[in-house]
């Protein structure tokens, strides 16, 4: 029974960090993106009813941002980018992401390759970076949302 447990606490542990072999690391970190108006601060108080979502994967393997992004409601998009800030906080960007790819029906997600240290950083700390979308009508972000 203790052989047992201590076989099911290994697998756990396995299933729960990703990890693929005696002493692997997980390199691939996915995260669900639901952005809308409500985290974006600055324009006058005034909010988009439009969003984005999909997903947005870092890879420390590969140095490379992968995403799959939808819109909708949003009118036309200028840029994309994952920026370094926490909740409530505007940074810099760190990411550009390629507009004309954000397809709901894309079967493959496209990716971007980034340095070595921001895939890190992306990977370790997500939540002190967020996905900003900026339109037309909002040129310093319409949508957001934190990794």
């Amino acid at each position: 029974m203790r052989r047992l447990m201590g076989a099911l606490a290994l697998g756990v542990v396995a299933v729960v960090t990703g990890a693929t072999g005696a002493g692997a690391s997980p390199t691939v970190r996915t995260f669900t993106i639901h952005a809308t108006g409500a985290g974006v601060g600055g324009g006058l108080g005034l909010r988009t009813s439009g969003y984005a979502k999909g997903t947005v994967s870092v890879n420390t393997a590969t140095n490379q941002v992968c995403y799959r992004i939808s819109d909708k409601g949003l009118g036309t998009i200028q840029a994309a980018h994952i920026h370094a800030g926490k909740a409530g906080v505007d940074g810099s960007v760190v990411v550009t992401l390629n507009i004309k790819k954000f397809n709901a029906k894309a079967t493959r997600p496209t990716c971007v390759k980034v340095s070595a240290p921001i895939a890190r950083a992306l990977f370790k700390s997500p939540s002190l970076f967020y996905f900003n979308l900026h339109t037309v009508a909002f040129p310093s972000g319409a949508v957001r949302a934190q990794l």
